[in-house]
């Protein structure tokens, strides 16, 4: 089967891609770290975060298939654009790309400054190591992460202009897939049993919990009062200040705010778990986001660390595998990781003593009875933890 979704935002990058460079001084030299424009605002979005930063809309497209309005958002698809976003989108002429590379830039340069001037930062990178006096000293895992959390605060900042435009629908291609994403969180076909009530769901790099409706939807499909309850058992985490903020304002009638949490994985995970009385998961789900993590295999190694038995860990990417390599290859400072292929991933559970599921063992056909497997496409994988005895 064909995605033309996915064919349709790799020719919007191709289009529209522009090269717009923000260089900034570290240890002396003047080092180019970006290119910003469609490439990130729009698709990246769109892999992520389940079609706010696609070219979603309410219109027919070919093949007469309309994009879908997610019902169990309470903000309509509508969220005010902040006053800070207004004052770019003027002083750039509503030029959002321009926009974005200019706050990029100016959050990039606030960090590279000395620590004590880069607390009037808007932008709080959790876990940054600030002892030294000077930036420069900034590892390169703490300047990956200002990076990454800067680059996704930045698409944050202008995404209720695409929620407007969007109207809070979603692709049709995008939308199925994160239905299966959902069901192969919440009933993988090897668990005899689906989530409960006093289950822990860890969504890490959560982004604007595009994933909580259909998660939510999963859980209480068989429930007659299912619009009375809450997704009580989730909790996203990001390193995006500003995308947390949307997911708190999209999402209030389905989790409680608290359950969206500023910070990195796996530390702030661990913390949040002490709090809850319980030191593990029952799934940990890396949608769009483990490409984002320096090692593959110490990332994946951490969740299975905070994994009970028989839980999973869910890898996921809505565009597929193929749009990773490009994406690496496109901003290489942040997308730093290739999705794991079929022997590296066979390879690392074995490391791990976990158990590979594809995406044609979890019972997926009810959702697409033509089902691809094709990880180029559309990139999703359990990784099964044994139960005890």
């Amino acid at each position: 089967m064909t995605y033309r979704t996915v064919h349709f935002v790799v020719l919007l990058i191709i289009v529209t891609l522009t090269s717009l460079t923000s260089s900034f001084i570290t240890n002396g030299k003047t080092v180019s770290e970006y290119r910003y424009g469609a490439h990130y605002r729009s698709a990246v979005a769109l892999s992520a975060t389940g079609g706010f930063g696609s070219s979603s809309s309410s219109t027919t497209r070919k093949g007469g298939k309309k994009s879908k309005k997610n019902k169990n958002d309470p903000s309509g698809g509508s969220l005010p654009l902040s006053n800070e976003a207004k004052k770019l989108l003027k002083k750039y002429n509503s030029d959002v790309d321009l926009a974005s590379a200019a706050y990029f830039r100016s959050q990039m340069e606030k960090i590279m400054l000395s620590p004590t001037d880069a607390d009037s930062a808007s932008t709080d990178i959790e876990g940054m190591d600030s002892t030294s006096s000077d930036s420069t000293s900034l590892s390169n895992s703490d300047l990956h992460r200002a990076r990454v959390a800067t680059t996704w605060d930045t698409i944050a900042l202008f995404l209720p202009n695409d929620y407007a435009r969007t109207k809070g629908r979603v692709e049709p291609e995008v939308d199925r897939r994160l239905k299966c994403i959902a069901k192969a969180t919440m009933q993988c076909s090897s668990i005899p049993s689906k989530l409960c009530a006093d289950s822990v769901l860890l969504d890490v790099g959560c982004g604007d919990g595009a994933l909580v409706p259909y998660l939510y939807d999963d859980m209480t499909k068989d429930e007659s009062n299912a619009q009375t309850k809450r997704l009580k058992i989730y909790y996203g985490l990001d390193v995006s200040q500003k995308m947390i903020d949307l997911a708190k304002q999209r999402w209030t009638g389905i989790v409680s705010p608290d359950q969206f949490l500023l910070g990195s994985f796996p530390d702030d995970a661990c913390n949040k778990l002490k709090q809850l009385d319980t030191a593990s998961c029952d799934a940990i789900i890396f949608n769009g986001s483990l490409q984002f993590f320096q090692d593959t295999i110490e990332t994946l190694k951490d969740a299975e660390n905070i994994l009970r038995p028989g839980g999973r860990i869910i890898i996921s990417h809505v565009n597929g595998a193929y749009f990773v390599k490009d994406e690496c290859q496109k901003n290489p400072g942040v997308a730093v990781r290739t999705m794991p292929n079929k022997i590296s991933l066979e390879m690392m559970a074995d490391v791990m003593g976990m158990k590979v599921i594809r995406k044609d063992k979890m019972g997926l056909t009810d959702l697409d009875p033509n089902f691809d497997g094709d990880d180029e496409k559309f990139y999703l994988v359990v990784l099964e933890k044994p139960t005890v005895g």
